[in-house]
């Protein structure tokens, strides 16, 4: 019988398996790999932010109130936190939401590293423009820049956002959506993708001058709008990892792929455990955003592996 060439064997079935790590290890030796992405805050599901999470609430006027929703049947059976602002006046200004400080130390990272603040929420509101009853922000005083994003309901049944002194725009019905600002270190700047597509570009941030507040919130943060958001996560990310362009794979992602293929898809490429409740984690995006998310899908249930959307159970 004839025999076969040694590496016409070791690329095929199981055998391939093993010798990735190999290949891995041999181009670290002469490869820079940066260091792991960090998430550092999330909220996941109908979890209470501040007693399961930690995330300071602060609350001021009245009619808002949090409540868990384990299952959001009319839109995916999404488990979420709603915050509800039901009080529109503007005299005294109504809110509650979640916030966590960002350190200097946190914030010269996220500058030198780049971050993504994300969420996948849904909007209820009356038909009007966008307001802070249901907003995403994060405030830079080293920047000396807010981003600030806030949302609402259109007459046809879309979801409006806008970021505060900035421009805004629409996503097709008012259902879970995923939404991402990505910063680019280079210019400083925000790019908003929605579903994972790119929705608004090169955002500068709103001026913001009071050195008090140097934060990540999410939740009512009004002064005269009223609305219900339901977030079923929210993440704030330093050092996210990047979508490799179509055509293309870098060492890095391609590591990490190996890693959650071994780890039975889905788990971590740090070696942790599977977490199938939890969404956003980077073993999860890889399944997706790295290899089939080369295809593109503006499906945001397929972001995550397996769809796992903090979905009820």
């Amino acid at each position: 019988m004839k025999k076969k060439p040694l590496l016409q064997l070791l690329l095929r079935g199981d055998a391939m398996k093993t010798l990735i790590p190999f290949i891995a290890v041999a181009t670290l030796l002469t490869t820079s790999v940066p260091a792991p992405a960090e998430i550092v805050y999330r909220h996941f599901g109908s979890a209470d932010p501040e007693a399961d999470e930690g995330w300071p609430k602060a609350t001021r006027g009245t009619g808002c109130s949090a409540v868990a929703v384990p299952d959001d049947a009319a839109f995916g059976g999404h488990a979420a936190c709603q915050v509800d602002d039901a009080n529109s006046s503007s005299s005294v200004g109504n809110g509650l939401n979640y916030s966590h400080d960002l350190t200097p130390a946190l914030e010269a990272r996220a500058r030198a590293e780049g971050w993504v603040l994300r969420s996948f929420l849904r909007v209820e509101d009356t038909p009007n423009t966008t307001g802070g009853a249901i907003s995403l922000d994060t405030i830079f005083d080293t920047l000396n820049r807010r981003f600030a994003l806030q949302f609402g309901v259109d007459g046809g049944g879309n979801t409006l956002f806008q970021f505060i002194g900035g421009s805004g725009s629409s996503v097709s019905g008012v259902g879970y959506h995923l939404y991402e600002m990505r910063f680019d270190t280079t210019t400083e700047t925000v790019d908003l993708f929605v579903d994972g597509d790119e929705k608004i570009s090169n955002f500068g941030g709103a001026t913001f001058t009071n050195s008090a507040y140097h934060r990540v919130m999410f939740g009512a943060n009004s002064s005269g709008d009223a609305g219900t958001g339901y977030y079923n996560m929210v993440e704030f990310e330093i050092d996210p990892v990047t979508v490799p362009e179509p055509g293309s794979l870098s060492l890095r992602a391609a590591l990490r792929c190996w890693r959650v293929g071994r780890d039975g898809g889905g788990g971590s490429p740090l070696g942790e455990p599977r977490h199938s409740d939890r969404v956003g984690r980077r073993g999860d995006r890889c399944n997706h955003n790295v290899v089939t998310g080369l295809l593109h899908s503006g499906d945001s249930r397929s972001v995550f592996s397996d769809g796992q959307l903090a979905r009820a159970t």
